[in-house]
């Protein structure tokens, strides 16, 4: 599985490539990124899913396992 080519800590999900380089190979980034980029489609379809609630409980289940170990 590859990771978000800008954060490095999330699951590659949308691929954008540059047209004006076609032999540059796509950019991958999470759904997070993908938002912050301003992706349009994929800012839409986060706002319909409440992406922000779903990355603030994967947080606190990482922050649970640190404390766990």
């Amino acid at each position: 599985m590859k990771l978000c080519d800008k954060c490095k800590k999330r699951p590659a999900v949308v691929f954008i490539s540059d047209q004006n380089a076609p032999s540059k190979a796509p950019q991958g980034l999470c759904l997070v990124c993908a938002k912050q980029a301003g992706i349009k489609p994929i800012d839409d379809m986060l706002k319909n899913m409440n992406i922000k609630q779903m990355e603030n409980r994967r947080r606190k289940m990482a922050n649970l396992l640190i404390l766990l170990a």
